[in-house]
């Protein structure tokens, strides 16, 4: 699964790889399609926490070493771990947007979308029809991208996991990305509450007998 992190493993030449003169066609000419996708910043706080904190991947341990919290080595049950709304109160609420981690850091920051003249940015929420359209600049260049196989599903709802203090926290700290890309910071409490019903922490068991 880190297969995707190593840049060796992908035949795509980095930008500063290739001679200035097309670095500068490849950033400024109408005929290049620069795009990027983005992803609402509610979910992308969640997908870190189940996806990297709550399993304790690689390089996870620092954040149970920050709290004084012991590593866990094994997960039977969610409290095992850390949950979520004390990741988003004792992390997130005192992240530090320049850490390393690119992870933390706000999604403007790492596109650069004013730096680079993105032609458009495409929504994960919304990817399928926003892939599309790349594979329609593709198809006009005489090359053919696949459809995408999935839209990245999740076993949970993070809607099921907010309370109204949980999102004034990722709200404020991942404030340029909810105005950069439009997303919306309001959530109906009734969508909340209905997510919690459905799932919420309970869905957390499918996720341990899932690893």
């Amino acid at each position: 699964e880190m297969f995707i992190h190593s840049r060796r493993n992908t035949v795509m030449l980095p930008l500063t790889a290739i001679p200035p003169d097309e670095q500068i066609e490849i950033l400024q000419s109408d005929e290049w399609l620069r795009f990027a996708f983005v992803r609402n910043p509610y979910s992308r706080v969640f997908s870190l926490w189940l996806n990297k904190v709550f399993v304790c991947e690689p390089n996870a341990e620092q954040v149970f070493q920050l709290l004084g919290k012991p590593v866990p080595e094994r997960l039977h049950r969610p409290e095992d771990s850390l949950l979520f709304d004390a990741f988003v109160r004792d992390i997130i609420r005192r992240v530090d947007l320049m850490s390393r981690d690119q992870h933390y850091q706000t999604q403007e920051r790492l596109l650069h979308p004013d730096f680079f003249n993105l032609t458009f940015v495409g929504k994960l929420e919304n990817f399928s029809k926003d892939f599309a359209k790349v594979r329609a600049h593709v198809r006009k260049q005489g090359g053919e991208l696949p459809e995408p196989e999935r839209d990245n599903p999740s076993l949970e709802d993070w809607r099921g996991f907010y309370d109204s203090a949980l999102m004034q926290i990722v709200a404020e700290t991942y404030a340029d990305d909810f105005r950069r890309f439009g997303y919306d910071i309001k959530v109906d409490g009734r969508t909340l509450a209905g997510a919690r019903r459905k799932g919420g922490v309970k869905s957390l068991a499918e996720r341990i007998d899932f690893y």
